[in-house]
């Protein structure tokens, strides 16, 4: 089981890193790197060896990058974690965009949209009109 403290920290720094924004394509996506770069750097392993933490040149415009990291165990495997942190656009959010990168108030939002849509009246749809088709001959007739 893990340390709670461990799990605590690992929900804060998620938290956090969730909160910042980066849509792909944007400003915001291009900045993500060096904040996470920052973030890394003030934690013990990188404390002591600075240079096994960088930025690599990616691509787009604005230019992102990838963090490379390197902590040294003690024995003699290696595990390799790769991910991205840019997101898809935030618009299918609607009025609740302004949320959307920042989970815990966007789940209490979500979760009151939610009741209220449940507590209102479901609106009636509208059946579709179909009409039958009159342009194809009838069947067996050799038309």
């Amino acid at each position: 089981m893990p340390d709670p403290s461990s799990a605590e920290r690992v929900r804060d720094l998620s938290l956090l890193m969730t909160r910042w924004p980066s849509v792909t394509g944007s400003p915001d996506e291009a900045a993500f790197a060096g904040r996470l770069q920052a973030l890394l750097a003030g934690l013990p392993p990188f404390r002591r060896h600075p240079d096994r933490l960088f930025t690599v040149a990616s691509h787009g415009e604005p230019m992102t990058e990838s963090v490379a990291a390197l902590v040294r165990g003690s024995g003699r495997r290696t595990v390799v974690l790769a991910g991205h942190f840019d997101t898809v656009s935030i618009a299918n959010y609607g009025s609740l965009a302004p949320l959307a990168c920042d989970p815990e108030p966007l789940a209490d939002a979500l979760l009151a949209e939610l009741q209220s849509a449940r507590s209102t009246p479901p609106r009636r749809r509208r059946s579709p009109t179909w009409r039958a088709a009159t342009s194809f001959p009838a069947a067996g007739s050799s038309t």
